[in-house]
């Protein structure tokens, strides 16, 4: 059984609101020590450990070549794990014996639902939406499945940590299924239900697009939970030991190294 972790990082990404400069700082300070924490993990898993440099220096093009890679990487490996750049590993735990990798594993989120009232008595409260939010994109990924008539889960799943077999990247067939899926969203952006307020910050986003392929195409898929895939940002600011990979949205990475 060949197995793999892989990541992607390059350290002059064109300016977008996910990498402003203190976080670009932050990975040019960690780099290093993030790169051997990936490589530890590998080697306790029995994985090679691969860490690419993207080809483009947009933030979206990168976002969607990750999901790419496996369709490269399913040639050579039996078992595949992408894995952030910004995802520590806290842990020894084999996540390739913990799921059943013939399904997408992932951690899939889910977010409140709010009917249209009560969004209209947010946006009276001069509520901000935010195009990276997670309830924006599941709400997204909703408007494009009722295009096909799906009435679609109130969920979104982050795309940080991602672990399948190669049988599994060609069922998922991301590549081709992706054409159709971004004709869908730029459909989306002016036939849906939402009011506008929230419907004009949806942008071309890769978990839109992967969460919206798994439901429409029926993908086998496994939610691997928050200990997974433990997300560190301004909602939550503190570490802790149960989570098995840390995600440092927030990129404090001195908080792990001191």
């Amino acid at each position: 059984m060949k197995r793999i972790i892989f990541s992607l990082y390059r350290n002059d990404l064109a300016d977008h609101e996910s990498v402003p400069i203190f976080k670009r700082e932050q990975f040019r300070k960690y780099a290093y020590h993030i790169e051997q924490k990936h490589r530890d993990y590998a080697t306790a898993v029995g994985a090679d450990y691969k860490l690419f440099k993207p080809y483009s220096t947009d933030y979206i093009d990168v976002q969607f070549e990750k999901l790419n890679m496996f369709e490269k990487l399913r040639n050579e490996y039996d078992e595949i794990m992408y894995i952030d750049f910004d995802v520590i590993p806290n842990t020894t735990v084999n996540i390739f014996e913990r799921f059943d990798l013939n399904k997408v594993c992932a951690f899939d989120i889910e977010v409140a639902d709010i009917d249209n009232e009560q969004l209209r008595e947010r946006f009276n409260d001069n509520f901000e939406w935010n195009s990276m939010d997670m309830y924006t994109k599941a709400h997204n990924k909703k408007a494009m499945l009722l295009l096909h008539d799906i009435n679609g889960t109130q969920s979104c799943i982050n795309t940080a940590v991602i672990v399948m077999n190669a049988d599994c990247v060609r069922n998922l067939n991301f590549a081709e299924r992706s054409v159709e899926a971004v004709c869908t969203f730029n459909d989306s952006l002016e036939d849906n239900l939402y009011p506008e307020q929230i419907s004009k910050n949806w942008v071309l986003n890769n978990e839109v697009i992967f969460s919206y392929i798994i439901e429409k195409y029926n993908v086998p898929f496994t939610n691997i939970g928050m200990p997974w895939n433990f997300i560190l940002d301004h909602n939550e600011q503190n570490m802790t030991a149960a989570a098995h990979f840390l995600h440092f949205v927030h990129k404090k990475f001195d908080l792990f190294f001191g």
